[in-house]
């Protein structure tokens, strides 16, 4: 518990520092960062979903990325850490995209540990006092319960739109 509290902190302090970096995106973009290396089953048979793709509800995904919404969501598939742990990974990839802007949500989905996900918030976030806690429990709440049996598109979905509810208070 304490790890993830303490990652948490570590991605706040990130995402204040990060705050405002480039200009301000309205548009909801997904982002692919490719595999090293293909899973495969026995007998050469892919044993997950094609490096680049997310499995389940793809049309609720994009009809949830469709909506007008004042969060620019960056979400980033992510199939090979290059032997970082999520976290580290998390914090070098917001570091390399000089991520997350002011508006942004940056969701990484990491593949090949069950679709598991990790956020950083841009500064909107914290004026709309919005906390790395509320995050997690909208997380918890939206994304997992799908996310978590096979349907990540379908929980991103929900997550989405869980944000954008939260942030139109």
């Amino acid at each position: 518990m304490r790890k993830i509290v303490s990652c948490s902190l570590v991605l706040l302090v990130l995402a204040i520092a990060l705050a405002g970096c480039g200009a301000e995106k309205k548009k909801a973009t997904t982002v692919h960062v490719p595999s090293t290396s293909t899973p495969s089953a026995p007998g050469g048979a892919p044993s997950a979903p094609a490096p680049g793709t997310l499995p389940g509800d793809q049309a609720a995904l994009q009809a949830a990325l469709a909506e007008k919404s004042p969060v620019h969501f960056e979400i980033v598939l992510v199939d090979d850490t290059g032997g970082r742990d999520k976290d580290a990974y998390l914090d070098w990839l917001i570091a390399e995209k000089k991520w997350p802007e002011k508006s942004s949500l940056v969701l990484a989905v990491y593949a090949k540990e069950n679709y598991d996900l990790r956020f950083a918030m841009g500064a909107d976030f914290f004026d709309k006092k919005v906390t790395v806690d509320e995050m997690l429990a909208l997380m918890r709440s939206s994304y997992f319960p799908k996310g978590s049996k096979g349907d990540p598109a379908g929980g991103l979905a929900d997550l989405i739109r869980a944000v954008n509810s939260r942030i139109a208070k």
